[in-house]
C-alpha cells in the first residue's frame, strides 16, 4: 500500500503524545527493511516512544540505532503518519525499540465511518460466480474495520487479490466469530514473512448491517486500553 505523499492535503496534530499513547496499534517502516511490520507502543517517556520491535515469523527485525522509520496508526477518525528514526534499543525480555519523538505527526484520510484498529485471526476465501468457493479456507489477520469496510492480511492467496475479487472472511474475536463478504478495493503485496501475503482493504456486501455493527463493537472493545 505503500504511503502517501506528505505534501498534500494534511492536516497537522500538533502533540504526538496525543496519537502515540502506551497500548497504541500501528504500522511501521524501516529504512532498509520493507514493512509494513505491526507494532505497538509499550512505553512513552521525555522524547521517546517505546515500541515492540517488529517480527518477522516470530523473529525480531535487526534495526539499528540511526535508521529511519516511517509510522502509519489507524484511528476512528482517520489515519496518522509521522517519521522518525531509532535512537536506542533494550530487551525487558522482549525486544524493544526507542523512536524518537516525531516533531510532527499528520492525519491524511478523514473517515466517514470510524475506523477502529483491531488483530483478530482470519479465516478467508475467494469466491466466485454464484458465491461458489474457489479453495479451502486459508489464514490471515485483521488490522482494522469500519461499518463499510475491512483491512486484512492475507496469507498465502490463491493468487493476487486484484480489485473486484470477492472474498469471504469469518473473523475469530473474542466476541464469537463473524463471517462477511466483500469485494477487493484496493492491495498491496507485504514484502516480509514466508510465502506471499497482501493487505486487502474489503467492501462487505454479503453481511447485515446488524451483524457489521456486532463486528465492530469487538473491534472497538479490543481498542480500549
Amino acid at each position: 500500500m505503500g504511503h502517501p505523499s506528505f505534501g498534500k492535503e494534511v492536516e497537522p496534530i500538533p502533540r504526538h503524545d496525543e496519537i502515540l499513547q502506551v497500548n497504541a496499534r500501528l504500522d511501521v517502516w524501516v529504512e532498509g527493511e520493507g514493512g509494513p511490520f505491526p507494532a505497538r507502543v509499550e512505553e512513552v517517556e521525555r522524547g521517546k516512544v517505546w515500541i515492540a520491535a517488529p517480527l518477522v515469523d516470530g523473529v525480531p527485525v535487526l534495526v539499528k540505532e540511526g535508521q529511519r522509520v516511517r509510522g502509519r496508526l489507524s484511528r476512528p477518525d482517520g489515519v496518522y503518519w509521522f517519521v522518525t528514526s531509532v535512537v536506542a534499543r533494550k530487551s525487558t525480555p522482549v525486544t524493544l525499540l526507542a523512536l524518537a519523538a516525531p516533531a510532527r505527526v499528520e492525519r491524511t484520510e478523514r473517515r466517514k465511518y470510524p475506523r477502529f484498529p483491531g488483530r483478530f485471526p482470519v479465516s478467508y476465501r475467494y469466491l466466485g460466480p454464484q458465491g461458489i468457493p474457489l479453495h479451502d479456507w486459508r489464514t490471515g489477520e485483521t488490522r482494522d474495520a469500519s461499518e463499510q469496510a475491512l483491512r486484512v492480511v492475507l496469507v498465502r492467496p490463491l493468487r493476487e487479490p486484484l480489485p473486484g475479487q470477492v472474498v469471504e472472511v469469518t473473523i475469530h474475536t473474542r466476541s464469537g466469530a463473524f463471517t462477511v463478504a466483500g469485494w477487493v478495493i484496493r492491495a498491496s503485496r507485504l514484502l516480509y514473512g514466508v510465502g506471499p501475503r497482501y493487505e486487502v482493504v474489503l467492501q462487505m456486501h454479503e453481511a447485515p448491517l446488524e451483524v457489521r455493527r456486532k463486528l465492530l463493537s469487538a473491534f472497538a472493545a479490543a481498542s480500549e486500553p
